[in-house]
């Protein structure tokens, strides 16, 4: 009887999959984000079972001195030299250069993804996110755009390209966006989001609490209800109280750039300026094209006498609001 062999090892396995400790880290943070979600969030033992996934987390976190970027990174490069067309491991090759802060690379490795499938949107979506953290928004708007032409209602997508607008002061656009992705995905927390905060810089405070309050709604015991909650508590002139939910918050959820923004912003009003301006520059690194978020920067850099840092920050709010004016339209 011929041998079957043996089974390959895990290591190799591993090695072949590109399987690294940042990528295990990257899945047990998908979990955790779909636990923020109905109907996970709404479980009697919801908060037993988050503590438990950030103790995961903690524990792949403190695992990750074993193993440098560097080390991953040739890892994938092997693994891609076998299967060059592999359009999943290339994805999260591009995901992997995003985390380790090569935003070049990582769009390379994303529009390769994209010519891989040109059948998917989320490939043309991902490119895009990562244009604008590079601060590349118009060619964002066009790879977008590009998914939209595959899927024209995809609410995610329409999320990016609201934001874009809206920060480039086109907010019947972005409204538009908005109001789309709505009638796509009614249950959508980010959109209820992003249309509460743009109402909400606009002035429109009613209308912004009326879509924080869906969303906390959406998500109980989740960020979105935490940040519901701040806001309530900043309506009613209770800031010292704001200023702990947001702080609550953003440990979960270190991308939402808004609640960044307002807990910066909050700090700055009560002259904590050396906590707020840790705030902004995340802001900046999620949405380079946020013109307040350098004005802010600027501002509490001024107040703790850093001058020459100051001037630059505010000739950044300076340009990025030029461009709301002279920015061409590309839907």
């Amino acid at each position: 009887m011929p041998s079957k062999g043996s089974w390959a090892s895990a290591e190799f396995c591993d090695h072949r999959l590109a399987l690294t400790i940042w990528d295990r880290y990257r899945i047990w943070e998908v979990i955790r984000h779909r636990l923020e979600e109905a109907p996970f969030s709404g479980e009697s033992d919801h908060v037993t079972l988050a503590r438990l996934h950030a103790a995961e987390l903690d524990e792949i976190k403190a695992r990750e001195a074993a193993e440098s970027p560097a080390q991953a990174g040739k890892m994938y490069q092997q693994a891609l030299a076998l299967s060059p067309d592999d359009n999943l491991l290339r994805a999260n090759f591009a995901a992997f250069l995003e985390t380790a802060g090569d935003l070049g690379q990582a769009i390379e490795q994303a529009k390769r993804v994209g010519e891989l499938t040109p059948q998917l949107p989320g490939p043309y979506s991902y490119v895009g996110t990562l244009l604008v953290r590079a601060g590349r928004t118009e060619e964002a708007a066009r790879y977008f755009s590009r998914a939209l032409a595959i899927d024209s209602d995809l609410a995610p997508v329409l999320n990016e390209l609201g934001l874009i607008r809206e920060n480039q002061g086109r907010t019947a656009e972005a409204v538009a966006c908005f109001t789309r992705a709505l009638r796509r995905d009614p249950a959508s927390v980010e959109t209820h989001l992003n249309l509460g905060f743009l109402q909400q810089i606009n002035g429109k405070l009613d209308e912004a609490m009326a879509h924080y309050k869906e969303a906390a709604h959406l998500q109980p015991q989740g960020p979105a209800d935490y940040f519901c909650q701040a806001m309530t508590m900043a309506v009613l002139g209770q800031q010292d109280e704001a200023i702990g939910r947001l702080r609550t918050l953003i440990p979960y959820r270190p991308e939402f750039w808004q609640a960044r923004y307002l807990l910066g912003v909050a700090l700055s009003l009560q002259g904590k300026y050396e906590e707020a301006r840790a705030q902004f520059p995340e802001v900046i690194r999620y949405r380079p094209d946020f013109a307040p978020a350098h004005l802010y920067l600027g501002i509490t850099l001024a107040k703790q006498g850093k001058t020459d840092q100051a001037l630059l920050e505010f000739q950044k709010n300076l340009t990025t609001r030029s461009r709301k004016q002279i920015g061409p339209a590309t839907d």
